[in-house]
């Protein structure tokens, strides 16, 4: 895959997933996911339903940061992620 459109498409992802666009992904961004999912899905915050919507998008997070932060500060920045993507397409991983 040509270089520029993988780094556009990880730029484009990583935005979307950096929901207060402080150029970091953290566990409040995935939590924030979480419950614009509940929200466009027009169920209520405080049922079982979302709050297991919730806690599978914090395991998410887990998941990720164990993966992906590399300096281990507990956030993953944009190279981490990108560097992650890059490997995943081009077999590097």
């Amino acid at each position: 895959m040509d270089p520029v459109l993988l780094r556009d498409s990880a730029e484009r992802n990583f935005d979307d997933l950096d929901t207060d666009g402080d150029g970091f992904l953290t566990r409040d961004d995935y939590v924030a996911l979480a419950r614009h999912r509940i929200h466009r899905a027009g169920a209520r915050p405080d049922t079982p339903e979302a709050k297991k919507v919730v806690e599978a998008f914090v395991d998410a997070w887990d998941t990720h940061v164990h993966a992906l932060d590399a300096d281990r500060d507990g956030r993953i920045t944009f190279e981490e992620y990108a560097r992650l993507r890059r490997g995943l397409l081009v077999g590097e991983l």
